[in-house]
């Protein structure tokens, strides 16, 4: 598996993915790089609890349709993510599992994130979701693993203010991440 940025363009030319510009729910607000890649947008736009369960469905039905399982790796999120996705029926076709990794001990532990990585930058960093996704994949034997890493808030953490997310997104051909600067209470950006 190679890391780096993502060539969106490229992607979507050799896998024939469509490029959505929405904001995507919970489930996957980095891309599933098999069908679908989705990109931010400017403006985040609330989804209604339908289209989160027809978006991890069209998710899952999108890396079935490539033969590709899914994991997951969450630590803002704490099984959220997990759990939209085993709402769907059918899931467990291609959903292996979820770590949640809330402490930076399990981060590094059981999904092989860089300890001197957490010492300089903290657990709030595009390495460490980088790393936390692909450590999923080799922790769960995936083919694809989202994570998630942030600061819900009330407060600051780690000198980040609430808000601040990382997402990350690792599959056969890399790794694509994202940083999101949400707004609302604790429970609202856990949950975007």
């Amino acid at each position: 598996m190679t890391t780096g940025v993502v060539d969106v363009e490229e992607l979507s030319t050799r896998y024939g993915m469509e490029v959505k510009t929405e904001v995507i729910d919970r489930v996957a607000h980095a891309s599933d790089a098999s069908h679908y890649l989705y990109t931010p947008k400017a403006v985040i736009e609330a989804r209604s609890a339908e289209h989160v369960a027809a978006d991890a469905a069209a998710l899952l039905d999108a890396l079935a349709a490539r033969g590709w399982s899914l994991g997951t790796a969450e630590s803002l999120t704490g099984g959220l993510l997990a759990a939209t996705v085993v709402e769907v029926p059918g899931a467990s076709r291609v959903f292996a599992g979820s770590v949640v990794a809330y402490d930076p001990a399990v981060k590094i532990s059981l999904l092989g994130v860089d300890q001197s990585v957490i010492e300089r930058v903290g657990t709030v960093d595009e390495q460490v979701a980088t790393q936390m996704a692909t450590g999923a994949c080799r922790a769960l034997g995936v083919d694809v693993a989202v994570a998630t890493t942030g600061v819900a808030g009330p407060g600051p953490s780690e000198g980040h203010p609430a808000g601040t997310v990382w997402l990350a997104c690792a599959w056969p051909e890399g790794v694509s991440t994202r940083r999101l600067a949400l707004t609302g209470e604790r429970s609202e950006v856990r949950a975007a």
